[in-house]
């Protein structure tokens, strides 16, 4: 399974990425939180219930999916909390999932809700060891660690290239290639950590005569880390590297197909595949957003 592979089977738990949604600070009990809210599919029952997570500012975290039903008991469905460890992170601290609704993907979507709250308070997880008092917490991160390694998460945060297929057999053999964007600028490779721009790129060049279908290539952040380029363009929000991506480091990522030359144009025509597009850059960026571990 690739890399790629993986990150579908990742957007493929229950929580519903599109559904997240940050109410702000809010006060519980007299104390300030942070909180997240989003709604959780149970794959088995296809309930959507209301998952949240909140933190206070000391990075303890808490993320509960309660059970629709008020005279249920207990009346959390699960609940999962994490906590800090120094600066290095937070970490899984107590997990708990009602024995009826195990096995279901609860504990990951709290897991997934609750590191996207962190990494928003500029947190990171990290994995407890074997000595500290964690409860459940550690064998769920262990867990999570081995089902989304830091090879697979990686390449979900990894830069963007947008192109076009009628060029991808001379750059998987050559690599992206350094390329001036005028006369005045040194050959440089352009790039962007927003996939949902990098698409449109890509629409923008398919659009023109001869290009082939859209397509993204993605490749690790350390191919260029040490090799940054000074253009404006960085002021819209591309990167740039003066040094080529060589071919073995790349993923393909493909678009839709466009229609023929002949139609493209025409509004019905170009309008469907345009709504493609859209629904192929909020797939790519949910993606992108549900890296949460690093």
């Amino acid at each position: 399974m690739t890399a790629f592979d993986t990150a579908w089977d990742l957007m493929k738990a229950p929580l519903d990425f599109d559904s997240i949604r940050d109410v702000g600070v809010v006060e519980e009990g007299g104390y300030p939180y942070r909180r997240f809210e989003a709604d959780f599919i149970d794959p088995k029952t296809q309930e959507r219930l209301p998952a949240f997570a909140r933190m206070s500012d000391d990075g303890i975290g808490v993320g509960r999916i309660k059970d629709p039903d008020p005279e249920a008991y207990p009346s959390n469905r699960a609940f999962h909390m994490i906590h800090p460890y120094g600066k290095k992170g937070v970490y899984p601290y107590s997990i708990q999932t009602d024995s009826a609704f195990r096995d279901r993907g609860y504990q990951e979507a709290l897991f997934h809700l609750i590191m996207r709250l962190a990494e928003s308070q500029g947190k990171k997880m990290y994995e407890p060891f074997s000595s500290m008092k964690t409860g459940d917490g550690n064998m769920f991160a262990q867990r999570m660690r081995e089902k989304y390694s830091d090879s697979n998460i990686e390449v979900m945060k990894a830069p963007y290239h947008g192109t076009t297929t009628d060029v991808l057999p001379s750059i998987m053999r050559e690599g992206i290639q350094p390329k001036r964007a005028d006369p005045f600028t040194p050959p440089l490779v352009f790039y962007t950590n927003n996939p949902e721009q990098a698409a449109a790129f890509a629409k923008i060049r398919s659009e023109e005569e001869g290009r082939g279908d859209p397509v993204l290539l993605q490749f690790p952040k350390s191919v260029v880390e040490n090799s940054q380029g000074n253009h404006p363009a960085e002021e819209w929000g591309y990167q740039t590297s003066t040094e080529p991506i060589p071919p073995e480091v790349l993923q393909v990522i493909e678009g839709p197909k466009k229609p023929s030359r002949n139609i493209l144009f025409e509004d019905e025509p170009y309008d469907e595949w345009s709504d493609k597009i859209e629904a192929w850059k909020r797939a790519i960026q949910r993606l992108h957003d549900a890296g949460v571990i690093e």
